[in-house]
């Protein structure tokens, strides 16, 4: 089993900002694979320590963030997915068909989309009905 990675933990801490239950469970966290896709990875977890369960209703969470990498032109997506209170498994997936081969770069937290770029990237149409363009 190996330790987590910078990337990993980033993610688990900008989760726990949101979702504060699992924030003492990021140091006990073990990475037991790493799975390749081609277009992303699984990260697979194991947990050392106390039976404390995360309590939170979502069997599937993220943010509202994209992780941006050199190499990617529209950067990682990612979800954690919690099994019977337990972190299970990560999943980084590439936003276009660009290939990932797993390289974990000089990285950044990006939101998603900012309400300031939502605002600018409607364009209004002669019927006044609002056009939202895809953003990279």
């Amino acid at each position: 089993m190996e330790n987590l990675n910078q990337l990993e933990v980033a993610l688990f801490e900008s989760l726990a900002v949101q979702y504060p239950g699992i924030k003492h469970h990021i140091s006990k966290l073990k990475v037991t694979r790493r799975e390749l896709t081609g277009v992303g990875m699984y990260v697979h977890f194991s947990r050392t320590g106390d039976d404390d369960k995360i309590t939170i209703p979502e069997f599937v969470i993220s943010t509202s963030s994209t992780i941006m990498m050199p190499s990617l032109k529209y950067g990682l997506g990612w979800e954690v997915s919690i099994t019977d209170g337990e972190i299970d498994i990560m999943e980084l997936v590439t936003y276009s068909p660009e290939s990932w081969d797993g390289t974990i770069e000089e990285f950044t937290l990006r939101p998603f989309i900012t309400a300031e770029e939502l605002t600018s990237a409607y364009q209004y149409v002669p019927n006044d009905i609002p056009v939202i363009p895809i953003l990279p």
